[in-house]
C-alpha cells in the first residue's frame, strides 16, 4: 500500500508516517522542507518538498497512490492570521482533493472536533448535531472552510473519510506545537487554569484510527461513534503496594511488595469473562448481532486473551481479517 501524508513533519503527520512505515506501507512524506527535516531523518520514507497551497509542487508526485492523508494545516488559536489561515487550509485541502482524484485514491481529511457543535454531558455532539457554540477564532473558521470543500467533493463522488481529533499531546512534536505549553511549564512559566475544558487525545491513537481507514474497512465519510462505556475492577491479582511512593525507603528497597505484582493466570480468568460481557452488553444495547461485527480492537498484551475474548463475542474463532 502506498500513501501520501501531507504535513509529515508535524505532530500528527509524523506519528502517522512512523506507524505506516511500521505496517510496511510505502510512504510519501510531504512537507515544505521534507528533504532536510529532522522529523523524517533515518526513516524509510520518500520525501517530497511541496507547498500544499501550490498544486504544481504536489503534481510532481509520480506513481500510484492508495490513499492521501491530509494532516497539514495552518494552526492558530486566536483572532489574527485569519486570511492566511483560511487561504492555507482551504487551498491546501482543495489540492489534497485534487491529488486524491488524480490518483483515484481515498482521501482521509484530518478535521478537528472544533468544527462540530458543542454538546452536553447528557447529549454529546456528533457530526450531525445542529447548532454551534464554538468560538469563531481563526482555527475554527479556517478548518470549517476546509471541511466544506471535502463535503462538496464527496457530493460529487469523491471517496473520502473525515476524522475529528481533539487537542493532541504526545511524542514526535518536533516544532513543538501543543507540546510547547509543557515546555513552558518545565521552564518555569506560571500555570494558568482558565474556565472550560477540552478533549485531549494521544496522536498515536489518532494515527492508528486514521490508518484503519482502508477501503475495505472504513465507511464512507466518517465513523459513527455509537457509545462508550467504562468499567473499573480492582483486583489483588494485579497490584502494587504503593511502591512508587515508598520503594525508596532504605530498609525495604527491592522488597517484592514494592514492585508490580501480577498473578497472570488469575488475571486471565478475571479479564476474559469481564471484557466479553462488557462488549456483549454494548452490542445488546445497540441491537448489534455478532454478524454485524467486522473488526475488534482489543488493547491487551496477551494474544491468547484477545483470541478468547473475540471468540466469545463472535461465537467463533476470529480470523486475522
Amino acid at each position: 500500500m502506498r500513501i501520501a501524508v501531507t504535513g509529515a513533519t508535524g505532530l500528527l503527520g509524523n506519528n502517522i508516517t512512523r506507524q505506516a512505515i511500521d505496517r510496511g506501507y510505502q510512504v510519501v512524506g510531504i512537507s515544505r522542507n521534507a528533504s532536510n527535516a529532522k522529523a523524517l531523518e533515518g526513516l524509510d520514507v520518500e520525501k517530497l518538498d511541496a507547498d500544499i497551497t501550490q498544486w504544481d509542487s504536489l503534481d510532481a508526485l509520480t506513481g500510484s497512490l492508495d490513499a492521501v492523508i491530509h494532516s497539514a494545516a495552518h494552526i492558530h488559536i486566536g483572532w489574527s492570521q485569519r486570511a492566511e489561515g483560511i487561504h492555507t487550509n482551504q487551498s491546501g485541502t482543495l489540492n489534497a482533493i485534487r491529488l486524491a482524484q488524480k490518483h483515484q485514491a481515498r482521501l482521509i481529511h484530518v478535521s478537528t472536533v472544533n468544527t462540530l457543535a458543542i454538546g452536553s454531558k447528557t447529549n454529546p455532539a456528533d457530526e450531525q448535531t445542529p447548532g454551534d457554540g464554538q468560538v469563531p477564532c481563526t482555527y475554527v473558521v479556517s478548518k470549517r472552510a476546509a471541511e466544506q470543500c471535502v463535503h462538496q467533493a464527496i457530493a460529487k463522488g469523491l471517496d473520502a473519510v473525515l476524522v475529528y481529533p481533539g487537542f493532541m499531546l504526545g511524542p514526535w512534536d518536533w516544532k513543538p506545537s501543543s507540546g510547547r505549553m509543557i515546555q513552558d511549564l518545565r521552564n518555569g512559566a506560571p500555570p494558568l487554569a482558565p474556565s472550560g475544558g477540552c478533549s485531549i487525545c494521544d496522536p498515536r491513537d489518532v494515527a492508528t484510527a486514521i490508518l484503519v481507514e482502508a477501503r475495505d474497512v472504513a465507511p464512507a465519510q466518517h465513523w459513527e461513534l455509537l457509545g462508550t462505556k467504562l468499567k473499573t475492577v480492582y483486583s489483588n491479582n494485579i497490584r502494587n503496594n504503593f511502591g512508587f511512593l515508598n520503594r525508596a525507603t532504605p530498609e525495604t528497597t527491592g522488597a517484592r511488595d514494592k514492585l508490580f505484582v501480577q498473578e497472570g493466570r488469575k488475571v486471565f480468568k478475571e479479564v476474559v469473562p469481564m471484557v466479553s460481557q462488557l462488549i456483549a452488553e454494548q452490542m445488546e444495547r445497540f441491537e448489534l448481532a455478532a454478524t454485524d461485527i467486522r473488526r475488534l480492537w482489543l488493547h491487551q498484551a496477551n494474544a491468547g486473551m484477545n483470541r478468547l475474548i473475540a471468540g466469545r463475542v463472535l461465537g467463533h474463532e476470529a480470523s486475522e481479517d
